[in-house]
């Protein structure tokens, strides 16, 4: 309920010192990931404060007749935009070293192409759901025939702490046989088909939601729900 909690306390426009020391904290939770080589999580804590910041200079625009009027303080000022400037390149210098050291290379000529084209390199890099759906699609006969569209939701809400008090029955969690019986997660059966054994010793891959779809209704399905998906989020701001 972390975020979900923030969101709505944000949603309360509280004002720019309180806003800050929120999104601050959202950002301090998610570094222990960076610390341990997942980078995902806390880029797009980074990239959630920054729209907030320019949503929130956005509204104060609006209210007044004249922006130059505006006495507000910017969320966002020039000051702070020239700083992001600054930060970025070096940022993703290094989170690209970063995910070399992590990988255990730490001296090739691919590390000297990295740093000779950081930013394109880092963006590439991200994109590794295409790479992901390819291994599945090539051992997806490895895969245990379940439901996995939505299989962390599941998981959540059905394979949780409070329910097995409730009902009395054994939820398993972590990298284990047990685990991998009962999770509807794919992540968890593509990290296992891919890397056997070292599973259990902490090695595995993550999912997407293309991957998820794909594994329940094939390409048909990918194509279908993206479209819905794509229908959906462009009619949020009107139902907002």
């Amino acid at each position: 309920f972390q975020v979900p909690s923030m969101c709505i306390c944000l949603s309360t426009k509280p004002d720019r010192k309180l806003g800050y020391f929120i999104l601050f904290l959202y950002l301090a939770s998610n570094f222990s990931m960076l610390i341990i080589g997942k980078r995902a999580a806390f880029m797009l804590a980074f990239i959630f404060c920054i729209v907030y910041c320019i949503l929130r200079d956005n509204e104060q625009n609006n209210q007044s007749l004249d922006p130059l009027k505006n006495k507000s303080k910017s969320w966002l000022s020039k000051r702070k935009i020239k700083l992001l400037v600054i930060i970025t390149p070096i940022a993703i210098l290094g989170l690209t070293l970063m995910n070399e050291f992590r990988n255990g290379i730490y001296s090739s000529t691919m590390i000297n192409k990295k740093l000779r084209h950081p930013v394109s390199y880092f963006f590439y890099e991200q994109g590794s759901t295409l790479d992901l759906l390819t291994t599945y699609n090539s051992i997806k006969d490895t895969i245990p025939d379940k439901f996995y569209f939505f299989g962390s939701f599941y998981d959540t809400f059905f394979y949780n702490a409070f329910i097995s008090k409730l009902l009395g029955i054994q939820v398993y969690t972590g990298t284990t046989k047990e685990y991998l019986a009962s999770t509807h997660t794919i992540a968890a059966q593509l990290s296992y088909s891919i890397h056997g054994s070292n599973y259990f010793l902490g090695n595995s891959v993550d999912s997407s939601y293309l991957i998820d779809m794909f594994a329940d209704f094939g390409w048909i399905g990918v194509f279908l729900i993206s479209i819905l998906l794509a229908l959906f989020m462009l009619k949020v701001p009107e139902l907002l």
